[in-house]
């Protein structure tokens, strides 16, 4: 089989064995945002012809469905329905969304909903959390930072709770909004950062929070160098703080998840507000997909 994990700005994809081994793998900056023409399949089949050719029948995709789906040259089909919680492997595996694709059989993710909130995985967050349940021996909260973080409670490997938070789109809309654009991006200062943790636990709102960073960003020279990079990292701290206290349990062990920049940073927040960050869990994606891969029904 081969798993692959498509997101927005990247592709990712492994040769997986019978046995679950990686026998080769691949990485290309040819994310979705990147297709021209939306040419997915003609993409699908650049990147993966060797392997195809070489024998390989089974591809399975975890990504943004919704970007998957439909165009005049994207994969057409109807976007497929997210599966509600509680889920897990199985129940994912089997309503895995068939994918009209000529050189193999192609089968896409779909997603995961939670039941209460109505909030969902929209970039393939469901294939790491599942990645990571064996890891954490099945039962405890995983925290997947990213443009769209996700908060879960696993219960006995399933997916029983989920939570979503647009904190990092939030961050770049604000950041260009109050700040401008950086010149090059670089990861924020801790302390600035401590800074808008401790400005989450302050009273009076986040609006009223946000309105004191615009007005420390009007000041003469605020937004150049590294006073503007202070700003913004204060602008992610106040955030951050904002989220992980809506969505941590409280005196909560966290299992960090997946490969962001920002995990050291969500690492820190958990601690200041009282959690316990855990060591990130490794590997997630391709262990979501080599357990969804198994589980699946190609015939």
């Amino acid at each position: 089989m081969i798993g692959v994990e498509w997101g927005r700005t990247s592709f990712r994809a492994w040769r997986i064995g019978d046995d679950g081994s990686v026998r080769d793998l691949r990485a290309s900056p040819r994310g979705l945002l990147s297709v021209p023409d939306v040419r997915f399949s003609d993409t699908l089949r650049e990147e993966l012809g060797r392997w195809i050719a070489g024998g390989e029948e089974r591809i399975l995709i975890a990504g943004p469905a919704w970007s998957l789906a439909g165009g005049a040259h994207g994969f057409r089909i109807v976007r497929p329905a997210p599966c509600p919680t509680p889920c897990g492997v199985a129940e994912l595996a089997a309503a895995l969304a068939d994918v009209p694709f000529d050189w193999a059989l192609v089968r896409l993710v779909p997603g995961v909903r939670d039941a209460r909130s109505g909030c969902e995985t929209l970039n393939g967050e469901e294939t790491h959390l599942l990645g990571a349940a064996a890891a954490i021996g099945g039962t405890g909260t995983l925290c997947l930072p990213g443009p769209l973080s996700c908060w879960a409670q696993m219960e006995a490997g399933r997916i029983a709770v989920l939570s979503c938070h647009l904190t990092g789109e939030t961050f770049a809309a604000l950041r260009a909004a109050l700040l401008g654009r950086p010149s090059r991006e670089m990861l924020p200062d801790p302390a600035a950062f401590a800074r808008g943790l401790a400005l989450a636990q302050a009273p009076g709102g986040m609006l009223s929070h946000l309105a004191r960073l615009r007005a420390s960003a009007a000041l003469p020279g605020a937004t150049e160098g590294a006073q503007g990079a202070a700003l913004a990292a204060q602008l992610l701290g106040l955030l951050v703080g904002a989220e992980v206290n809506a969505a941590m349990p409280p005196r909560g062990e966290i299992h960090m998840v997946g490969d962001s920049d920002h995990l050291a940073l969500y690492a820190q927040a958990i601690r200041v507000l009282g959690g316990t960050a855990l060591t990130p869990v490794p590997d997630t994606a391709l262990a979501g997909l080599i357990a969804l891969g198994a589980a699946a029904r190609w015939d």
